[in-house]
């Protein structure tokens, strides 16, 4: 029969074959066809697992590719133990077969502003929003891809919990001097909840207000996945509070900056302008910030942080967490199937634009091995970078020989193909 099983992303699973033969045979063999069948099953692909294959000795254990596998166990019997009856071992006719769809959870983000409460002017008032939280695997679908959205807020001296069902929801009566905690979740259409988004505050006075939002530039791209010199954009960007701040935007691995400090003072018209009835409301342009050159593959945080210019201590803080993700997308051109001895080929291959070098291992492992730096032939067409060049065949005897193409990033990242 044929099952559908849904695993997150990097969870351990565990695949079981059970044997059992009408004739009470022995087992000669048992493997498993363990395919990714469709990487692409799901939005913003991380290519096609490696691992995967078929007449498998073991099963795969944890799934770091996402899309759709087949997993097919495959038993073969022995009805007698001699290979020279080997035509009579016999494969198990019937499908078993278990899809098995590898998803991410939904990734939470969240905004919230505080005010001073116009009913109970002892308290202050809180307003969480939805912040473009989403799912990778249906970033272009409606809601992008989340289904449902859960708040939770509790002041220590309260009993339980509050929680909301909603995008949105607004506190009226937060104590001043009493900690409170906001958890955050949303779900996504495979039913997985995100990690909670968790704050904890206790405000004596309202503090410097913040939200912004984010997303690629080019939206080609996932803010999970950008590549090297592509941009991000953080746009939505609004602050409250009655001194003058200004904005200051950056990447960081922890607690270290990565690449350039976008610094952004407020000047009327030029940076942002004032809300027309709350003086004290201030809307921002959006910035881009540009992923360097060299900075390698991996999560990083992208801040947004609103200072107040007379008191620098006193600030305001928004964190995404992003990746950075360059494709190489190395393509050799298939070379001719002959080639003669001292006379002219070509060596032509493509890349992703972001390849930096390309490197051919011409007759590899041999006497006539010969590293070949390919230049680029002509600009970067749809994304992808041209690399041609002639070269003369050396004196080598008739055979079959390997060349081995390497295409390398300016961030570390490397492909080879052959």
């Amino acid at each position: 029969g044929t099952n559908d099983v849904y695993v997150l992303l990097g969870d351990n699973i565990e695949v079981t074959m059970l044997y059992d033969d009408y004739e009470s045979d022995e087992a000669y063999s048992m493997v498993y066809d363990f395919e990714h069948t469709n990487p692409n099953y799901f939005e913003n692909s991380l290519g096609k697992d490696p691992n995967a294959g078929t007449g498998l000795l073991k099963p795969l254990t944890t799934l770091n590719y996402v899309g759709h596998y087949e997993v097919r166990p495959k038993a073969k019997d022995n009805p007698k133990d001699d290979d020279r009856f080997a035509e009579y071992r016999l494969e198990n006719m019937d499908e078993a077969l278990v899809n098995v769809y590898v998803h991410r959870r939904p990734i939470a983000l969240m905004n919230f502003r505080f005010g001073v409460s116009s009913v109970e002017p002892n308290y202050l008032t809180l307003t969480c929003t939805d912040n473009g939280s989403y799912d990778l695997d249906h970033e272009s679908a409606i809601g992008k891809g989340i289904v449902k959205y859960e708040f939770a807020i509790k002041g220590e001296n309260d009993a339980s919990w509050i929680k909301v069902n909603q995008s949105s929801f607004t506190h009226l009566k937060i104590e001043r001097g009493v900690e409170y905690k906001i958890i955050y979740r949303v779900q996504d259409i495979e039913g997985a909840w995100s990690l909670p988004l968790e704050k904890t505050f206790k405000l004596d006075e309202v503090p410097v207000n913040l939200t912004a939002k984010i997303q690629a530039r080019d939206d080609g791209f996932s803010i999970d996945g950008m590549p090297i010199t592509e941009y991000f954009n953080i746009y939505d960007i609004e602050t409250e509070y009655p001194k003058e701040l200004k904005l200051e935007i950056a990447l960081y691995d922890g607690d270290i900056r990565k690449g350039s400090l976008i610094t952004v003072p407020f000047n009327e018209g030029a940076s942002a302008v004032r809300d027309g009835t709350n003086p004290n409301l201030v809307k921002w342009n959006p910035r881009d910030l540009q992923v360097p050159l060299t900075l390698p593959d991996k999560a990083y945080q992208l801040k947004v942080t609103a200072i107040d210019v007379s008191n620098p201590l006193k600030t305001a803080e928004v964190v995404f967490d992003v990746g950075v993700r360059t494709p190489i997308n190395l393509y050799p051109e298939i070379m001719p199937e002959e080639l003669l001895a001292e006379e002219a080929y070509m060596l032509k291959a493509f890349t992703s634009k972001y390849a930096g070098t390309l490197i051919v291992k011409a007759f590899k492992d041999t006497a006539k091995e010969k590293s070949i730096t390919m230049p680029l032939d002509g600009s970067v067409v749809a994304n992808m970078k041209k690399w041609l060049k002639e070269e003369v065949v050396p004196a080598v005897d008739e055979g079959e020989y390997t060349f081995e193409f390497t295409a390398t990033t300016p961030n570390g990242n490397s492909e080879t193909a052959i």
